[in-house]
């Protein structure tokens, strides 16, 4: 990394290069990345200022899933210790003899994706300005975002040495690239009144748009597969593509007050109405917050207390929006043609399809922000000049119109269901801390923090009539190992609780003699 900076009263700047290179632990793995740095902020005058922050990268990053048993991490823990990365040939060994399972070697599932290459470029940051005016009023405007694009390329190979193995070659190709960005812009109002009343009023709005594309295509049976043959249109097989677009947009006005009467008693409220284009019929949400402190250590009569040095009650109750989980087309029914399953050959002659629509999708129009209320209460002190601090906290938080994708009946037919506000969910628990602050000499100081959290989480509904679901399947012959159920924590394991093992045949025998005689 190399920086230059530098500045005085009227700005300062930075500027930056940075390389980074880290190997994967798994072969053919690594994180390649360049990346420039500018930020400046300069004082036009003494009550004008602006600046700005950018930064540029390429990054190549061929990396593996780490959640799927099908990856090659996955393979290593299911492949069977007894196959050998390579037979006496020196060819790649697997799971093709008999009862050695169908996991694939996962040495010969990275080297054949030595050749797989992609590249991402990032291009991100902000400008700002600020004008002072009026004597109390601050006038700020913000403007951000990103533009980012990315392609990648890689080759199936066909297999010879698994159970299940892939016969066929393929080369597949993609691209995408996307842009979004936020406007804010907020007027401030600050003024403190009698060296006693402090006082900040904030009223604003804020805009974002995103927009993105992504296009690939895939094309089998090539005759060599050297790396510098296969393209999409080298291929003499099959070719299928696919393209995607996607575009969504926010805007909030949002309004804040802070008080607080000689650093004692403190008050803020806030209010934000904010309105997103994932939802047809209920566009916008109105959400408010208010938190609340009162610092005692302030108060006369605790002047006398002087190993207290600072003393604070606090409090918030709020509510925030959420969108994040609905897709852009939620509120659309949806219908598209599919060659397999749509088209059909009406008028029998067995040259040709006539094209035919279904449904994909059940649109929801009637969706509205999912609620998250939270609210907590807590203390902060402070001792003997801040040699040891204390904090405690208590939160909870309630979800309601949980957006959740309930399953339909069978007469609904195979369309995708829709996200609805039905399912609410709790969270709570508490948050200590306790620290301590030892100065040992002028250029010496401990400090020492511990932490203690506790957290649970409980489903309060799913659905009307729904009391659980079951997911997360993987390779369990059929059993889900996750089960949501009402009253207990999302994402619970479940199964039998296991109390111990059968270490000789005679416990098993005297196991199996004690089960037939309770059934």
């Amino acid at each position: 990394n190399v920086a230059v900076s530098g500045g005085g009263d009227k700005g300062n700047y930075l500027f930056s290069l940075n390389y980074f290179n880290q190997q994967g632990t798994l072969m053919n793995t690594y994180l390649i990345r360049y990346t420039i740095r500018s930020n400046t902020q300069y004082n036009i005058s003494d009550h004008i200022r602006v600046g700005e922050n950018l930064v540029f990268s390429m990054s190549d990053n061929p990396a593996v899933e780490i959640n799927s048993s099908d990856a090659a991490i996955g393979h290593a823990m299911r492949e069977q210790s007894i196959i050998p990365v390579y037979d006496i040939k020196g060819n790649f060994a697997g799971s093709a003899g008999d009862a050695l399972g169908d996991a694939f070697n996962p040495v010969a599932m990275q080297v054949r994706t030595r050749n797989d290459k992609g590249l991402n470029t990032r291009l991100f940051g902000n400008v700002y300005g600020e004008v002072d005016f009026l004597k109390y009023l601050t006038l700020r405007t913000s403007f951000g975002g990103e533009v980012v694009s990315g392609w990648s390329h890689s080759f199936t190979y066909p297999q010879y040495e698994n159970k299940e193995n892939a016969t066929g070659n393929a080369y597949t190709e993609g691209s995408a690239n996307a842009h979004n960005w936020t406007w804010t812009n907020t007027l401030t109002y600050h003024e403190t009144f009698n060296g006693a009343h402090d006082l900040k009023i904030i009223a604003g709005t804020e805009s974002y748009s995103s927009r993105s594309r992504s296009v690939g295509g895939t094309t089998k049976d090539y005759f060599t597969f050297d790396p510098n043959f296969p393209d999409l249109s080298t291929g003499t097989g099959v070719q299928t593509n696919y393209s995607i677009r996607e575009l969504e947009s926010l805007f909030s006005i949002l309004g804040r007050v802070d008080y607080a009467y000689k650093d004692k008693y403190l008050l803020s409220a806030t209010v934000r109405r904010d309105g997103s284009s994932k939802f047809i019929n209920n566009h916008y949400g109105t959400f408010p917050a208010i938190t609340a402190g009162w610092r005692i250590s302030q108060e006369q009569f605790m002047k006398k207390v002087s190993w207290i040095s600072d003393l604070k009650l606090r409090g918030g109750w709020g509510i925030m929006g959420n969108q994040l989980n609905l897709t852009v087309n939620n509120g659309y029914f949806l219908y598209g043609g599919d060659r397999n399953a749509t088209y059909y050959d009406l008028a029998g002659v067995n040259n040709g399809l006539d094209a035919g629509f279904a449904g994909k999708q059940i649109g929801n129009p009637g969706a509205k922000w999912e609620s998250d209320i939270n609210a907590n209460i807590g203390i902060d002190e402070a001792l003997f000049n801040g040699e040891f601090d204390f904090s405690a906290d208590y939160y909870r938080k309630d979800i309601k119109d949980l957006l959740y994708d309930p399953e339909l009946p069978g007469l609904a037919g195979t369309s995708a269901q829709p996200f609805v506000n039905i399912a609410r969910m709790k969270n709570e628990g508490f948050d200590f801390s306790l620290g301590w602050h030892k100065s040992i000499s002028k250029n010496l100081q401990l400090n020492v923090t511990g932490t203690l959290t506790t957290y649970k989480n409980k489903i309060v509904k799913i659905a009307d009539g729904v009391d659980y679901f079951d997911s997360d399947g993987r390779r369990f012959d059929g059993s889900n190992i996750i089960r949501n159920a009402v009253g207990q924590p999302v994402s619970s394991f479940f199964g039998y609780k296991i109390i111990g093992f059968w270490n000789e045949d005679a416990e098993l025998t005297e196991a199996d003699k004690l089960a037939q005689k309770a059934t």
